[in-house]
């Protein structure tokens, strides 16, 4: 399951994946310090709302409300910087990340932002996976797509 989290504040965003996750499981994996992915998400979410005015979060759910993948990005002049994508390794080369992306383009369409750039590792794997998605590299690991 697919989920996009939009908010200006975190607590709104935590608020909204919270009270989803207890009304589908009765659980709440928030409260959870062990859970590394929310964990990750959090600590980005904190640099995200102090940087940028438009962000957000896209969250793949496997049954449970188990959070399995996310992707963060901003939203700046009309471009967007993806700046974590991230999936579990027991889920790696399952199409998540690719969901991830091409819900995130679909969403861009919508408000007529036109450009995704992200800064990739330098991994070979990495790089093939973004440009199977249409990136190109611009400079070094440097990476953009122009939206059609």
């Amino acid at each position: 399951m697919l989920y996009h989290f939009i908010g200006h504040k975190i607590g709104d965003i935590q608020k909204d994946m919270r009270s989803r996750a207890i009304k589908n499981t009765k659980f709440d994996p928030w409260n959870d310090p062990g859970n590394i992915m929310i964990q990750a998400i959090l600590g980005y979410l904190t640099k995200l709302e102090t940087n940028y005015e438009n962000y957000g979060v896209i969250v793949y759910f496997k049954k449970g409300f188990v959070i399995i993948g996310a992707l963060l990005y901003s939203i700046n002049d009309n471009k967007c910087t993806i700046h974590r994508l991230g999936v579990t390794k027991e889920y790696r080369r399952q199409n998540i990340g690719t969901k991830m992306v091409e819900f995130l383009e679909l969403y861009l369409k919508i408000v007529n932002v036109k450009e995704i750039s992200l800064y990739s590792s330098d991994e070979l794997y990495t790089i093939k996976f973004y440009k199977k998605l249409g990136f190109e590299i611009v400079y070094s690991t440097n990476m953009i797509k122009h939206l059609k």
